[in-house]
């Protein structure tokens, strides 16, 4: 009863802290494309999982939870995103052993769609130029490195090397990313806290002007909270929630409760609810995990959301999982 009170506050304090309101200068940030989010269960949760991410895919969500590898594991995804955007990932992760850890490697490519060049006002148009267009892409390559460092403390790091191409402009960086993981079965069984520094890096110019501003990467800080609420005895059935507080440097703190039901080990069931304003608060999905003899095992997962501005949006991603 005490273990349950003591969640049940951590929880309410979370979501508090995640309601309040801060001021920051929005639009003053570069590389917009690292706030797209990753995997089908994570969109379907609402990204609330920091501490829930068991896959490759923690890479990019929170390297500390790399030490979930048992081999391999080798993933992959596509989505249509908001208007032309759309974009594929790659993940591959490998167990080197219980005292190396995990290493894995991700690329990711988004692809901005086309665009219609505009003109100033009064410039007469050639025939020639009408209807000239230029497309943008942008690639991201990571290297992670996660390991659990005592019996209850993980450490994840992530390097990574991000390119954005406009027309026959290209700007690069490099920048990382932190994650933490912490859990004391003796104390509070079932119970996960988590924490991510992301984009941390060095500022850009998309401008060779020498009085153009420099922009920051998208910074964010996540905090998560993981409960193992039930599962049964003969563990068939099990429930996980999640709760997430983000905090973007140019954007009000949001926050995420996410819940996955899973029967066998076979089918999960996901729901989350955000106050992320970019999104509506419901999003849901499903992830299937048939085997393939004793040494394999492969997993389907789609997830629906909706935006707050672009309508619906519907991601699959497929992944591969070696013992």
């Amino acid at each position: 009863m005490k273990k349950s009170i003591f969640l049940i506050l951590i929880v309410f304090t979370v979501y508090i802290f995640a309601g309040t309101s801060f001021d920051f200068r929005s639009g003053t940030s570069g590389f917009e494309f690292l706030r797209l989010p990753v995997g089908a269960a994570n969109i379907a949760l609402g990204q609330a999982t920091i501490e829930s991410v068991d896959n490759s895919l923690a890479l990019y969500i929170n390297p500390s939870r790399l030490e979930e590898v048992v081999n391999w594991d080798i993933r992959g995804g596509y989505s249509q995103w908001l208007l032309d955007t759309s974009y594929q990932y790659f993940t591959v992760a490998k167990r080197i052993g219980d005292r190396k850890g995990v290493f894995a490697l991700g690329v990711k490519n988004v692809s901005y769609g086309e665009f219609t060049y505009t003109k100033p006002w009064g410039y007469i148009v050639d025939p020639a130029e009408d209807g000239t267009t230029f497309t943008g892409s942008a690639t991201l390559a990571s290297l992670s490195y996660g390991k659990q460092l005592t019996k209850n403390f993980a450490f994840g790091l992530t390097t990574n090397y991000a390119m954005e191409t406009l027309e026959n402009y290209t700007i690069d960086t490099v920048f990382a990313n932190l994650g933490f993981s912490y859990e004391n079965k003796e104390f509070l069984k079932g119970l996960r806290i988590g924490f991510t520094a992301e984009n941390f890096g060095f500022s850009v110019k998309y401008f060779d002007a020498d009085d153009s501003d420099p922009y920051t990467l998208p910074i964010a800080m996540r905090y998560a909270l993981r409960w193992d609420f039930f599962q049964s005895k003969n563990n068939k059935h099990k429930v996980v929630i999640e709760a997430n507080a983000t905090q973007y440097k140019d954007e009000n703190m949001f926050g995420t409760l996410g819940a996955t039901y899973t029967f066998n080990g076979f089918l999960s069931l996901f729901g989350s609810y955000t106050t992320n304003s970019s999104y509506s608060p419901f999003a849901t999905g499903l992830r299937i995990k048939p085997s393939i003899g004793s040494r394999m095992l492969w997993d389907l997962s789609f997830a629906y959301t909706m935006t707050e501005d672009f309508g619906s949006k519907m991601v699959f991603d497929l992944g591969v999982m070696l013992f």
